[in-house]
C-alpha cells in the first residue's frame, strides 16, 4: 500500500503543479506526456477568453491571463494589439494572427523581450508600432506577406534584433512606407542575410533597411520598383546594386554610408530625382554601368546629383552610353572622376551645371552633338588640359571652367568668329590657344596643305641639294608624303628631299600627301651643264719692239681649251 502511494503521488503532484501545455497538434496535454515535451513545457492560448482586452472595444487585446502561455492564436474577433500587451513573455515562442482577417495594428513594444523564434506578419496587418518584435534575442526569420502601408513615422518595429532570413510575400507592394529616414520596418536591426525584393513591390520607404547591414540586395525579374526611400539602405553591409528600370525616384543618401559597396549599375532613368537627393553620396564606387538610359541625374540642383559627393574609384574612367540625351546638374560633381568617354553615336545635347564640377579629368571630349553646357560644368578640374568642344555647341554658360587653371588647348569644330560669338570665358592668367576647325582632339586630324621651300631650283649636273618639307597641320594624324622627280634623267630626288642634278634640262619635283592627294607642292629645277673657269691668258709675243708707223700682231690664248667664255678685251 505504501509502494503504490509512492508511486502514484508524485505523478499526482506534477499533475496539479506543472501547467497545461498544447502539442504540435494543437491539443492541450498534461504533465504526463513524455519528457522530451515537457522541456520547455508548451502551453497555448486562441481562446478569446484566454486574453485580456480593453474595456472601452473588446476587440483591442491588451495581454495574457495566464503567465506561463508559450503559444498563441490571435482569435478572429481582435483588430488590434495594444501597446506592450505581450512585453517580456519569456516564454512566449509563437505567435500566429492567421485566424484574425481583421487585424490591422499591432502596438508599441507589444512583443518586446519575449522568446518568438520566427514570424510571419499577415496581409491584414497595416500597422506595427516602435519596437514591437525588439528584445526577441531568438528571433530569426521573419516573413512580411502585408503592405504595412500606415507604417508610424517614429516605427521601427525590429530594431536591434538579429536575422538570418527575410522573405515578402509576392503580393506586397509597399515596404516601411513611413516618412522619416530615422526610423523604418528593419531600421537598426541586424540582417545577416541577402535580400531578394518580389517584383510587385513598387515602393521601399525611407529607412527601410537602414543601418540593417543587410549584406545583400538584388530584385526579382520584372521588377516593378518605382522608388526607393532616403536612407533606405544607408549603413548596410550590401557590394552590389542594379537599379531596375522601373525606378523614377531615388531618395538622399539612400545607398550612403556602405563602406562595402563597389558595383552599381543604372538600368534607368530615375526621371522624377528630388532635388535635393544625392543617393550614393560618400560611397567608393570601383565599377559603374548605364544600362540604356536617356538621361543621367534629373534634378535640377547642382548642390546635389546622382553621383554627387560619391568616390568613383576607377582608373579608365567611364563611358555614357550612346543613349543617353543629357547629364542632369550636379551629377557627378565631387566625384573624383579621373575620365569620362561618350560612347560613339552619342545623341547626348546637354551637359547641366556643375555636371562634372570638382571631378579630377584631365581631358574633355565632348560629344558631337552638344548643344548646351551648364554653368561651372566643368570647373574645379585642377587636372584639366585639353577640352574638345564640338561646332554644335549654342551655349556655354559662363563661366563653364572656373578654376581650370591648367587647360592649353580646346579644340574647337566651328571657325573663328563661331567661337567668339560663345563669348567663353576663363580665369585670369588661363589663356588655353583654340584650335579652330579641329574636333576632336585625338580623333583623325586631315593634313590641310604641304609646303615645300624653295619652290625652284637652279642647278648644274653634279650639283646637290635640299628641299625642305612641312605637312600642316603640325599634329595632321597622317605626315607621310610621296616625293617624285618627274624626269630623273635631268634630277633625282629621295625621300629625304635631297635633289641630286644628273643632266642638263627642265623637270618638276612633286610632293604630295599620302592621306589625301589633293594635298600637293611642286618644286620646278633647271640643270645646266657645269661652266668651265678661265683659268689664265697668255700673250704672244709677251713683249714686243716696234718702230713708229710699224704695226705687230699679239695672239692670246685663253686656258682652259674648254673655258666656257674664252673672249677677251683687249686694251693698252
Amino acid at each position: 500500500m505504501n509502494k503504490m502511494i509512492r508511486t502514484i503521488f508524485p505523478a499526482l503532484l506534477m499533475a496539479l503543479l506543472l501547467p497545461a501545455y498544447a502539442g504540435a497538434d494543437g491539443i492541450r496535454g498534461t504533465a504526463a506526456e513524455p519528457a522530451d515535451r515537457l522541456d520547455p513545457v508548451r502551453a497555448s492560448a486562441s481562446e478569446e477568453s484566454d486574453f485580456t482586452w480593453d474595456e472601452e472595444d473588446d476587440t483591442v487585446i491588451t495581454g495574457l491571463k495566464k503567465e506561463t502561455v508559450t503559444d498563441v492564436v490571435i482569435p478572429g474577433k481582435c483588430k488590434a494589439i495594444a501597446d506592450n500587451a505581450f512585453e517580456g513573455r519569456a516564454l512566449l515562442k509563437s505567435v500566429s494572427f492567421s485566424q484574425a482577417p481583421d487585424l490591422k495594428s499591432i502596438g508599441v513594444r507589444a512583443f518586446f523581450g519575449t522568446g518568438l523564434t520566427d514570424l510571419t506578419i499577415t496581409g491584414s496587418i497595416t500597422s506595427i508600432g516602435d519596437n514591437a518584435f525588439s528584445g526577441n534575442d531568438d528571433l530569426t526569420t521573419v516573413l512580411i506577406d502585408s503592405n504595412i502601408s500606415e507604417l508610424p513615422p517614429t516605427s521601427s518595429p525590429f530594431e536591434g534584433d538579429t536575422l538570418t532570413k527575410l522573405t515578402f510575400g509576392t503580393k506586397v507592394t509597399e515596404i516601411s512606407p513611413n516618412n522619416t529616414s530615422s526610423d523604418g520596418l528593419f531600421y537598426g536591426c541586424t540582417l545577416n542575410t541577402g535580400l531578394t525584393v518580389p517584383s510587385s513591390v513598387e515602393h521601399i520607404g525611407p529607412g527601410a533597411f537602414c543601418n540593417s547591414k543587410l549584406t545583400g540586395l538584388t530584385f526579382a525579374a520584372g521588377s516593378q520598383l518605382a522608388s526607393i526611400g532616403e536612407k533606405a539602405f544607408y549603413g548596410t553591409k550590401i557590394k552590389s546594386i542594379t537599379v531596375p528600370k522601373s525606378v523614377v525616384s531615388i531618395g538622399d543618401q539612400a545607398f550612403s554610408g556602405i563602406d562595402t559597396l563597389r558595383t552599381v549599375t543604372i538600368n534607368s532613368d530615375i526621371s522624377d530625382q528630388d532635388n535635393n537627393s544625392s543617393p550614393f553620396r560618400g560611397a567608393r564606387i570601383t565599377e559603374l554601368n548605364f544600362g540604356q538610359v536617356t538621361k543621367i541625374s534629373s534634378n535640377s540642383n547642382y548642390n546635389c546629383g546622382l553621383f554627387y559627393g560619391c568616390i568613383i574609384d576607377i582608373p579608365d574612367g567611364i563611358t555614357i552610353p550612346a543613349t543617353v540625351k543629357s547629364i542632369g546638374p550636379g551629377a557627378f560633381c565631387s566625384s573624383s572622376l579621373k575620365k569620362v568617354t561618350f560612347e560613339e553615336g552619342s545623341l547626348c545635347t546637354s551637359i547641366g551645371a556643375r555636371a562634372f564640377y570638382r571631378c579630377s579629368l584631365g581631358e574633355v571630349v565632348l560629344p558631337p552633338q552638344t548643344k548646351e553646357i551648364g554653368y561651372q560644368a566643368f570647373g574645379e578640374n585642377e587636372d584639366l588640359k585639353i577640352v574638345s568642344v564640338p561646332s554644335t555647341v549654342e551655349k556655354i554658360a559662363s563661366p563653364a571652367f572656373p578654376g581650370d587653371k591648367g587647360i592649353t588647348d580646346i579644340y574647337y569644330g566651328g571657325k573663328e568668329e563661331a567661337w567668339k560669338d560663345l563669348e567663353v570665358s576663363f580665369d585670369d592668367g588661363t589663356d588655353p590657344e583654340i584650335h579652330y576647325e579641329r574636333y576632336p582632339h585625338g580623333g583623325n586630324v586631315d593634313v590641310t596643305s604641304v609646303v615645300i621651300d624653295p619652290t625652284s631650283l637652279y642647278m648644274e649636273v653634279g650639283e646637290t641639294s635640299s628641299l625642305k618639307i612641312t605637312v600642316l597641320p603640325s599634329d595632321a594624324s597622317d605626315k607621310t608624303v610621296t616625293i617624285e622627280s618627274k624626269n630623273e634623267s635631268v634630277v633625282t630626288v629621295d625621300e629625304e628631299g635631297k635633289v641630286t642634278a644628273q643632266g642638263a634640262g627642265n623637270t618638276l619635283i612633286t610632293v604630295v600627301s599620302n592621306s589625301d592627294r589633293t594635298k600637293k607642292a611642286m618644286c620646278t629645277v633647271t640643270v645646266t651643264e657645269p661652266v668651265v673657269a678661265v683659268t689664265g691668258v697668255e700673250v704672244e709675243p709677251g713683249e714686243a719692239t716696234i718702230l713708229i708707223g710699224e704695226t705687230v700682231t699679239l695672239t692670246a690664248t685663253v686656258e682652259p681649251d674648254d673655258a666656257a667664255d674664252k673672249s677677251v678685251t683687249w686694251s693698252s
